[in-house]
């Protein structure tokens, strides 16, 4: 279960802004999984911003995967955007992980028979 409580203050031009709310998640059991607290201290709505500050510079070395034009690569790496693995290597990896993962359960499926077994 999830419940999320949103307290709001009244903003002269705009009316009732949020101003704090409370997170909580409860497991399958009702007991607290995850909670979390936020107040608001400043707010803009619709502040001018400039263009600078969504550009980003990353240090030398920091992994990039870009999610809008699909491409990934390594800071600094010559040349710049050089590809970091192509798809059929994400491909390899992702099936090597799977047969491990199956590797285990039927590891760990097999050893909990044996100990009911005794």
């Amino acid at each position: 279960m999830i419940k999320l409580d949103i307290e709001y203050a009244q903003d002269a031009k705009l009316g009732p802004v949020p101003s704090s709310w409370k997170f909580v998640w409860l497991d399958n059991k009702g007991q607290l999984f995850d909670s979390n607290e936020a107040k608001v201290v400043e707010y803009a709505i619709n502040p001018s911003i400039p263009e600078t500050a969504f550009q980003i510079e990353f240090p030398l070395g920091t992994y990039v995967r870009d999610g809008v034009s699909g491409t990934q690569y390594v800071v600094g790496r010559s040349p710049p955007a050089s590809p970091v693995a192509s798809n059929s290597r994400w491909l390899l990896l992702m099936l090597l992980n799977a047969f491990g993962l199956i590797a285990l359960l039927v590891f760990l499926r097999r050893r909990s028979r044996k100990a009911n077994a005794s």
